[in-house]
């Protein structure tokens, strides 16, 4: 049972939901990224965050509404972000641009997020993993457009678009091992990974191969805006 001095800290909290939330928002997610949504528990996110367990249970009845409600938001962002990179091209190898800066963006910027969105989804419950492949497969369909127009239009040169797509997103999802203060910036990222993507795809110009380059490179910084513009806001916008 409760003591009551833990009771009034429990309701000072739920008098300031979105800040108690967001806090165990943030430490559900470090634990998760860290050691794996099925190894960490319910009261190891309590701890981490310091709040008492009348509160915790009040917000987050088990650890996979924690897990849900950071994949769902984050999706939501991921999706706009790609979204509206991909619109900055006009031709598919531009839009094949923005889309994969923009992935190789969100990956460097908030790795813990990245990770639990790669993994996260396997231990939920059935219904919550069902809308979660909904989601997954709506960010995917971004890439299939792309691909289909670039293939449909003799630019890009691809046997099967959809095993290019799983390699290109696997090889652009680099949160894993990407390290901010290792010699190689996000920029950095995205003009040797481009170079990849546009050789796995068999990139070309009139038959003549296509690089990533520099006339690729340039909409960077337009990206990164429409990153930073869309997860503003969120719990996890800070670079982690």
């Amino acid at each position: 049972m409760a003591t009551r001095p833990a009771r009034r800290e429990a309701d000072r909290e739920i008098a300031a939901p979105n800040k108690s939330y967001e806090r165990i928002q943030v430490c559900a997610l470090s634990l998760f990224a860290e050691n794996g949504v099925e190894s960490t528990s319910i009261r190891d996110i309590g701890a981490k965050a310091k709040v008492p367990t009348s509160l915790l249970y009040h917000y987050a009845p088990s650890k996979f509404k924690l897990v849900f409600d950071l994949m769902f938001d984050g999706m939501q962002r991921y999706q706009a972000s790609a979204d509206d990179a991909r619109a900055l091209g006009t031709t598919a190898d531009e839009r094949l641009a923005g889309l994969l800066t923009a992935h190789i963006i969100m990956h460097c910027r908030n790795r813990q997020l990245a990770k639990l969105i790669s993994n996260g989804w396997q231990p939920l419950p059935k219904k919550d993993k069902d809308i979660m492949a909904t989601v997954r497969d709506r960010y995917s369909r971004l890439w299939d457009e792309v691909l289909r127009q670039g293939l449909e239009g003799g630019v890009f040169k691809l046997s099967d678009p959809r095993l290019a797509r799983l390699s290109i997103v696997q090889m652009c999802s680099v949160s894993t091992w990407f390290d901010p203060a290792g010699p190689l910036s996000a920029r950095d990222l995205v003009e040797q990974l481009g170079d990849l993507v546009f050789a796995t795809v068999r990139a070309n110009s009139n038959g003549a191969p296509l690089h990533f380059g520099k006339a690729h490179l340039s909409p960077y910084d337009a990206v990164l805006a429409i990153v930073e513009r869309h997860h503003q806001g969120a719990v996890f916008g800070r670079k982690r």
